[in-house]
């Protein structure tokens, strides 16, 4: 980063150029580097990023009618943001987000949309951190015979909120069942590259982590529930 003093021809330089920003803060002007996007070496995020590529190229072979009937179905079940306002998906954004989430669960995508759609709901959840184990635990065993849950966890974070919400990367699904625990210490640890869950020492970190029914048949989601875990000590 270098602070920019103007001389009487330039008074002010906005935007980029190449790889530089120009910026405005409490010093005045300044130039830095700009950032580059860190793509995540792990094989579950290349593997999403192939999953999308997929489920783009299948929404163009679909015909104009399945198309259409994922457009009607997008317009009739708009979705709830964690702000709690309303948003309405296009037909493509709906049927990109369930070929994903069929990828994830190891089943086969629909391509016609669905008839109806009840979500499934997933309250009071820990995540007790230990030395060894990271164990997703909630307090009422999950009863979902019609849905899969798929885990999504953070690396170690200093503070929690909702713009840390692509930091989530994809742990494990599990198959429709009757859920008492989910152990995704092998998956967190691949993930983010960690031979073993680190220790705070004398300060703490955070890890955010969700859950979310996804239907069986269409693999439609339901709305994610999210929490965070403090770590302290072991």
């Amino acid at each position: 980063m270098a602070r920019i003093l103007y001389s009487s021809q330039v008074d002010e330089i906005k935007g980029s150029v190449g790889g530089l920003s120009f910026q405005r803060n409490a010093s005045g002007t300044i130039v830095r580097l700009k950032p580059s996007r860190i793509q995540s070496p792990n094989s579950l995020q290349v593997d999403k990023n192939i999953y999308f590529s997929q489920a783009v190229t299948a929404w163009s072979n679909l015909s104009a009618q399945d198309q259409d009937e994922w457009n009607v179905w997008a317009a009739a079940n708009p979705k709830t943001t964690n702000w709690g306002e309303t948003k309405y998906l296009s037909g493509y954004n709906y049927f990109v987000a369930c070929y994903c989430n069929a990828i994830s669960c190891g089943a086969t995508p629909e391509e016609e949309a669905p008839d109806a759609f009840t979500p499934l709901s997933i309250t009071n959840v820990s995540m007790p951190v230990t030395s060894t184990t990271i164990i997703i635990t909630p307090y009422s065993s999950i009863v979902h015979p019609n849905d899969y849950l798929l885990t999504f966890a953070t690396m170690p974070i200093m503070s929690v909120g909702l713009n840390n919400r692509k930091l989530y990367r994809f742990m494990k699904a599990v198959a429709p069942a009757t859920t008492s625990s989910i152990n995704i210490t092998t998956e967190w640890k691949a993930a983010f590259g960690f031979s073993s869950i680190p220790a705070p020492g004398t300060g703490r970190y955070f890890l955010q982590y969700a859950l979310v029914g996804v239907s069986s048949d269409h693999f439609l989601s339901a709305a994610w529930y999210r929490n965070f875990v403090e770590v302290t000590g072991f």
